[in-house]
């Protein structure tokens, strides 16, 4: 198995890049990339290997390749893919930092047990007087993850914010979905808000809330649309060219010779409807 930190996929970017690929394109660009992903952030720039990699012929990996040679870096005897480069290193900073964060905290409660052991087995209370507990006032963090990508920003808008690995992994797979940092941050807002009525109880933490999805059910507010000129004349000229009845006022004098200037009801229709 990999030990590859978890791929992003950015798809908005990916799909802005890409819309001239084919389906089979797309499939061999996207296999390259998983792969080269996989194995560190770079392959063999050998043809055969890639045509392999993409499940494909050597014949029809040569014109698949003129079409996504363009993502594509090939340095000597390696191909490399520069975006590609740059996430797997922030991912596996991430990972690191994870792991040392997970180490220490480790540690940390190693030392608190045997500590509290030997308390309990050498410091035994007197006659009428109460053993203190030990009280551990050292901080121990579930991430020391960066916020390059507005994670922390959305943990300060949520109104239940709890910074755990299961909420990184979610916040990274929402992103990946399409939303935008800014969107999560939003709806974290919309529901502080809300949630201001509810019992404590009932509001969620924020891990639990990315993993379900909950800013669905936080959406912008709607907006009136502005209804531009253009649509009240396409309305007007329907209501003039239409059946139904229309009193001589209930259009003024210019906008039934703006209509008839744009060649939308003629004079006659005009005079039909009684509006001349």
């Amino acid at each position: 198995m990999s030990n590859a930190p978890f791929m992003q996929l950015y798809v908005g970017d990916y799909l802005t890049d890409t819309r001239h690929l084919t389906t089979e394109q797309h499939g061999a660009y996207l296999l390259i990339l998983m792969t080269m992903w996989s194995k560190g952030g770079q392959l063999p720039s050998d043809p055969k290997k890639l045509a392999r990699i993409a499940g494909l012929s050597g014949r029809k990996w040569a014109s698949v390749w003129e079409e996504i040679s363009e993502f594509f870096t090939v340095d000597g005897d390696v191909i490399t893919n520069q975006r590609l480069q740059k996430e797997y290193k922030k991912a596996r900073d991430k990972s690191e930092l994870r792991a040392q964060a997970g180490s220490k905290g480790g540690k940390a409660k190693s030392l608190k047990n045997n500590k509290s052991s030997v308390e309990k087995a050498t410091a035994l209370p007197k006659q009428g007087q109460k053993s203190e507990p030990y009280i551990d006032n050292s901080e121990d963090k579930s991430s020391s993850l960066s916020n390059d990508d507005g994670y922390q920003e959305f943990l300060d808008a949520h109104p239940r914010s709890r910074e755990t690995l299961d909420g990184e992994r979610s916040w990274e797979e929402a992103l990946a979905s399409g939303l935008s940092a800014d969107d999560l941050i939003a709806a974290a807002r919309r529901y502080a808000e809300a949630s201001k009525t509810y019992d404590p109880d009932k509001v969620k933490f924020s891990d639990n809330w990315l993993r379900d999805r909950s800013w669905e059910k936080c959406p912008p507010p709607k907006t009136a649309r502005k209804i531009g000129q253009t649509e009240i004349l396409e309305h007007n000229a329907a209501w003039v060219n239409g059946d139904k009845f229309i009193a001589p006022n209930m259009i003024s004098r210019s906008m039934v010779e703006e209509l008839i200037a744009r060649e939308m009801v003629t004079l006659e229709r005009v005079k039909q409807r009684g509006l001349a």
